[in-house]
């Protein structure tokens, strides 16, 4: 537990879970508290991120909005514009991206793509944090980054005929391939987007920091919203997913 951070028991963090229907990580696996149905997308699809954030020094446990981690939305950069809803409800495109919200969110890929993605609030003194739309808007707009010589250069032969082969794959028009390679080339067709909490709740856990954004804009000597923390019992009130 992080000393200094208000704290959630598991029961009522499990039951905000079932409430909202969000996978949990256990040491069995992904589990959804919920039952329903789901496109089975293979994994050479997806583009797997995790995500973290940090209170001090310490990692916070974090809870994903079901939106990033279980939907698999499909990002296609020639046809959505950067600010592309992908036809969600403002409830969930508004809702906080991950649980306690933060202010600061970093995304690590491991399939290949060059660097981290540093994602910030976009409107600060919200408790709300970082949203749905702060994350997907965030992806969109790297994805579209053109490659550098520095990326290009730490490939090896094998991953940059791959590299390539995503980019003939992608690129289909004159428009497309006079803008040369993108960052989500180096993804190699991967395109439906999943994250994962790198430091996730785990059930067994006695308890889960609470790093609500008032909390996270005192670390970054910024001034926090006078209102009271959000807590699980506030679910539906429009300050929680």
């Amino acid at each position: 537990m992080v000393e200094g951070v208000d704290t959630l028991t598991a029961d009522a963090v499990e039951n905000f879970l079932r409430q909202n229907e969000i996978l949990v990580q256990s040491e069995k696996g992904v589990a959804l508290l919920g039952d329903e149905d789901e496109e089975v997308v293979p994994d050479i699809e997806k583009i797997t991120f995790h995500a973290q954030a940090e209170f001090g020094d310490e990692p916070v446990p974090l809870i994903v909005h079901p939106v990033l981690m279980k939907y698999l939305l499909k990002f296609d950069i020639a046809t959505q514009t950067e600010d592309h809803d992908f036809e969600l409800p403002p409830e969930e495109f508004h809702a906080s991206a991950v649980h306690p919200p933060v202010h600061v969110l970093i995304l690590e890929n491991e399939q290949g793509y060059p660097h981290n993605i540093d994602i910030r609030v976009s409107q600060e003194g919200t408790e709300t944090g970082i949203t749905v739309e702060d994350v997907l808007r965030t992806i969109s707009t790297e994805l579209r980054k053109s490659s550098s010589q520095r990326e290009w250069a730490a490939l090896n032969e094998e991953t940059r005929r791959e590299v390539e082969e995503a980019f003939e794959d992608r690129a289909r028009t004159e428009e497309d391939r006079s803008g040369g390679l993108r960052r989500i080339d180096y993804l190699r067709g991967r395109n439906r987007l999943q994250i994962f909490p790198k430091h996730p709740f785990l059930q067994e856990d006695e308890d889960i920091p609470q790093l609500w954004p008032n909390r996270a804009l005192d670390i970054l000597d910024l001034p926090g919203p006078s209102n009271a923390p959000l807590r699980a019992a506030d679910k539906g009130k429009g300050r929680a997913f």
